[in-house]
Order: C-alpha cells, then structure tokens, then sequence
C-alpha cells in the first residue's frame, strides 16, 4: 500500500512538473521580438506655440523629450551606471555576480525586494514586459536582455534607456526630466543635477524631491559617492558636490 501511494505521489509530482514546465516553455515561446528596437520612436510632446515662441498648449500620453547620448552630458550617463548597474560594460545582458548577492539578501530578509536587473533588464522590462515581480516575468526579461545585448552597442543601449525610464510625474526620458524638475536643456547639466536626476528613478514616490527632498538629496550623496569609486569622477569634483 504504501509503495502505491509512493507511486501515485510521484506521478502527480511529475505531472504537475511536466505541465509547469510546458505552460513556461510555451510562455517563453511568446516573447516578444526584440526587431522592433529598429524602428524605436518613443512618444513625445506635442507642442502648440504662439507666433513669439511662446508654449500655448501641451498633449501627451507621456511627457518626453528624446534626447541622442551626444547631447546627453557624460555625467548624466555616468550618474546612472553608478545608481543602476555598476557593471554595464562588463556584463552581457545579465549580472551574475549582483543575482547572487541579490539572492543572498532576498533569502535573509525572506522577500524580493533587492533588485538585480542590469540597465539592459530594465529596458527589457520598460519596453516589452510589466512591472510584476515572478519568476516567469524575471526569466524572460533576463532573456531579452541578453537578445538586446547580442544586437546593439552599449552606447545604443544605454541610450533607449536613457529616454524610456520613468521619473514620476508622467515624465518619462533624461530630457524631460531635465526640463520638469531643473527647469534646464538636459545638455546643461552638471555633475550635482545628473546625481540628483539618478536619484528619482529608482523610486519616483519615495525620492520625489517634490515630496520628499530629504530622501533624493540622501540618495543623491550615495550616487556621488559611487561616482567616485568608480572613478567617474575626481575627489575634488566629489568634495565640490556631495
């Protein structure tokens, strides 16, 4: 008797585990095609303006500015890959040594609340995928973003990036942020503000620096710092702004 009931439960184990592994499979079969990064155009700001220049209305789903990495000042970029991903231009889509470290945190603190997407996960997700943390949804954005890898330049990367992230608000893209919360043309940025930019996406509700300047000006020191340590910037740049 109990070699049957042995028996059946491994049936229905396996059972179960075929069909688990069918319905991922057939999930991952659906990933979307990475092509349509060719023909990348992200929705912009449709402006009216009077004869003198001057703004007389706005229409948008998402308030953006799309800005090329040429106009987008080294510090903001670098501001960034401190913030994000550390090691972007070493990894190639996916970084095993941050999962590893993640997954050490997620099982102390029994939760999945350290992240380990790379910037090339991130726009995986923006792009093609929803914010729902599982484990279906980490498989494919790991996936797609080692697809991505294999087809664009780091610098093309980090680029659609650079204009699809969210900073709140509706503002979406390193321009329009720029523009929203430094009332500047994102190629006037300096050091200070690109920090003070990387600060936002991370969490726009909790480093709003409308709502909480505290947070972001908190937040905004250890990006600075990071900078430094990995020699972004110099020590006298560091002292000057943190």
């Amino acid at each position: 008797m109990g070699k049957i009931l042995l028996y059946l439960a491994l049936v229905v184990f396996f059972s179960g585990l075929g069909i688990l592994g069918g319905y991922f499979v057939a999930d991952l079969y659906n990933l979307p095609h990475i092509d349509q990064l060719e023909e990348y155009q992200p929705s912009q700001i449709t402006r009216i303006y009077s004869g003198d220049g001057e703004i007389l209305a706005e229409f948008s789903q998402e308030r953006r500015e799309v800005a090329t990495l040429a106009r987008i000042p080294l510090w903001i970029q670098n501001a960034f890959i401190a913030a994000e991903d550390q090691r972007f231009y070493r990894h190639r889509g996916i970084d095993f040594r941050r999962i590893l470290k993640a997954a050490w945190v997620d099982l102390r603190t029994w939760s999945m609340a350290e992240g380990a997407s790379t910037i090339t996960q991130q726009l995986a997700r923006n792009l093609f995928l929803t914010p729902k943390k599982t484990f279906l949804r980490k498989l494919k954005e790991a996936i797609l973003a080692i697809q991505i890898e294999r087809r664009y330049s780091k610098k093309e990367i980090l680029q659609m990036y650079l204009n699809q992230i969210y900073f709140g608000k509706g503002i979406y893209g390193v321009g329009e942020a720029a523009s929203f919360y430094l009332g500047k043309n994102v190629g006037e940025i300096n050091l200070a503000e690109s920090a003070f930019l990387a600060t936002i996406p991370r969490n726009p509700t909790y480093y709003s620096p409308l709502n909480h300047p505290d947070h972001a000006n908190q937040r905004k020191k250890i990006i600075l710092k990071r900078m430094l340590e990995l020699d972004f910037i110099t020590e006298d740049e560091w002292r000057t702004t943190k």
